[in-house]
């Protein structure tokens, strides 16, 4: 299994593999973050020579990689396996090679190399500690301020509190201060950037549950709508469905209205239950009704209960479940309208067949547009007076 290392240890893995070399095997980082592992590597002039095996064959291949793409640890550390203690030049050109990658501890190390092969180098070794000290210094300062111009203010604070931390004896600590009150200033901006999109997209689900429901409130309207006396069951059955499907409805935009954060939902949630306690109330009311004069005395308790739980004071309902608890009903146990007594304040006629011939019954209805949200109206609704007077 191949490891994502980071380029200190990526570095001592290789030094360590190149001092025990019955391993066979050495740990390629790319700057891509790609791990190779090569049985040989060589550096000839800007290339990387790899020599690894294939993967499921007992054979190996060679191939190139340009050396700015490997991170420069490993770099450092080929070259610096090529070279001899007694050429001090030569680790004086692969300190300065290293400290132009901002490797400034790797370049202490082959100046240490060197001072110890060159006496007067040796002489100047203190003075360029502290000279190395202040550049590694001024290097994490840059690359904060680099990374924090590109949005990348985790890792730009990262260096920031290390300059403070590690270098607090340099110049930069005034500048590293700045620029650390500068990224919390972000960061508070990007705090408050990621909360107000999390908002929103909560808004955007709370909003599509809302619209579910509404098409769901639409589809009751259509069923309600298309109610007909003189199909009981057919009435009765469409009249259940709208019911408790505006139930249904009213109890998930009661849920929505504990958890949505916009001001502008709210509304339109209040707007929606305070239309939906009507329908719920006109439309139990007409179901307790047809579930009356069909015979089903409990249905209809059921239906004034549902109503009274809207409305504890609502006067029909009450009337429906004492009509109910009084046996008032007189419908026929076959669910029609021929034996239903109906009251003298019902005014409009319509014709209801008997034994092959039409005669005359009188019965209620008032028709109303319900609306839904506001002022615009969708569908149509049937009210019956049955339970409203008394």
């Amino acid at each position: 299994m191949r490891l994502q290392i980071n380029g200190a240890l990526a570095a001592f893995l290789i030094a360590t593999v190149a001092s025990a070399p019955a391993f066979g095997v050495e740990i390629v980082e790319l700057k891509s973050g790609r791990v190779i592992e090569a049985n040989k590597t060589e550096l000839r002039g800007d290339k990387l020579y790899v020599e690894l095996h294939l993967p499921g064959k007992n054979q190996l291949v060679g191939y190139t990689i340009a050396v700015h793409k490997v991170i420069p640890e490993f770099i450092f550390y080929v070259r610096l396996e090529k070279l001899s203690s007694d050429k001090p030049e030569a680790h004086k050109d692969l300190g300065d090679w290293a400290r132009k990658q901002g490797l400034f501890r790797h370049a202490l190390k082959a100046y240490e190399i060197a001072g110890a092969a060159d006496a007067d180098f040796m002489a100047t070794f203190g003075e360029l500690t502290e000279k190395l000290h202040e550049e590694e210094a001024t290097w994490t300062f840059d690359e904060a301020y680099r990374l924090f111009k590109l949005n990348d203010v985790k890792e730009a604070r990262l260096r920031v509190e290390r300059v403070l931390e590690d270098f607090k004896d340099t110049k930069e600590v005034g500048r590293a201060k700045e620029l650390l009150n500068i990224i919390k200033e972000r960061e508070q901006f990007l705090s408050e950037q990621r909360r107000q999109e999390e908002v929103a997209k909560r808004a955007r689900k709370h909003k599509r549950a809302m619209d579910k429901q509404i098409d769901r409130v639409r589809k009751a309207d259509r069923q309600v709508s298309r109610v007909r006396l003189k199909y009981i069951a057919d009435a009765k059955r469409r009249l259940q469905w709208a019911a408790y499907a505006y139930r249904k409805a009213a109890m998930e935009f009661s849920e929505l209205l504990l958890v949505v954060e916009v001001d502008e939902l709210r509304v339109m949630l209040r707007g929606l239950l305070t239309d939906l306690d009507d329908r719920m109330v006109r439309t139990f009311l007409k179901l307790g009704d047809i579930r009356l004069i069909s015979g089903d005395g409990p249905g209809a308790l059921d239906a004034a209960h549902e109503v009274l739980s809207i409305i504890p004071s609502h006067e029909g309902a009450k009337g429906l479940r004492e009509r109910v608890l009084d046996g008032e009903s007189r419908a026929d146990v076959r669910g029609d309208l021929r034996s239903y007594s109906f009251p003298s304040y019902v005014r409009n006629r319509y014709l209801i067949p008997y034994a092959g011939n039409f005669a005359r019954r009188y019965y209620g209805r008032r028709t109303l547009r319900i609306g839904l949200g506001g002022s615009r109206r969708i569908g149509t609704g049937v009210r019956f007076h049955f339970s409203y007077h008394r």
